[in-house]
C-alpha cells in the first residue's frame, strides 16, 4: 500500500474526494425514482470521484440507507431538499445556477409551513386552557 495517486491526494486535501456536476440547465442532479413495491429512492447523478464515500456521507446526513448503483448514488426515501442542502454544505457541487443554489439553502421558504401548524396548535392549547 503505497502513497495515493496525486489526483486523490489533492482532492482529499482540498475537500471531499467526490464531485457532483449540475445538470445542463444548471439544476441539481438529484431526482426521485420509483422502485419495487411503491418504494421511492433519491438518486444523485453526475458523480465523479469516490462514490462509496459520497454514499456513506449522504446516508449519515439524511439518516437513511443507500447504495451505489450504475454510477449513481441512491438513498432510500424522498430526500431531495436534504440532499441538495448536504451537497451545498460540502461544497462538492459544480455547475448549478445561483438561483437553484439559493433555493437549496437551509431556511429558504420551506420553514413557512411548519410555523402555520404550530400556530394552530398554540391556538388549540389556549382554547383548552380557557375551558378549564
Amino acid at each position: 500500500s503505497g502513497p495515493p495517486p496525486p489526483a486523490a491526494a489533492s482532492a482529499a486535501a482540498n475537500g471531499p474526494p467526490y464531485m457532483v456536476m449540475g445538470s445542463k440547465k444548471g439544476g441539481f442532479p438529484v431526482s426521485i425514482e420509483p422502485r419495487a413495491k411503491g418504494k421511492k429512492v433519491t438518486v444523485v447523478h453526475n458523480v465523479t470521484g469516490d462514490l462509496e464515500q459520497l454514499c456513506k456521507d449522504l446516508k449519515g446526513a439524511v439518516g437513511s440507507g443507500g447504495v451505489v448503483r450504475d454510477g449513481n448514488v441512491e438513498v432510500q426515501g424522498e430526500h431531495v431538499p436534504r440532499t441538495e442542502a448536504f451537497l451545498m454544505k460540502k461544497g462538492c457541487i459544480k455547475g448549478v445556477s445561483g438561483a437553484n443554489k439559493a433555493a437549496a439553502q437551509p431556511g429558504a421558504a420551506k420553514e413557512a409551513k411548519p410555523q402555520k401548524s404550530i400556530a394552530r396548535l398554540d391556538a388549540k392549547a389556549v382554547a383548552l386552557k380557557q375551558k378549564q
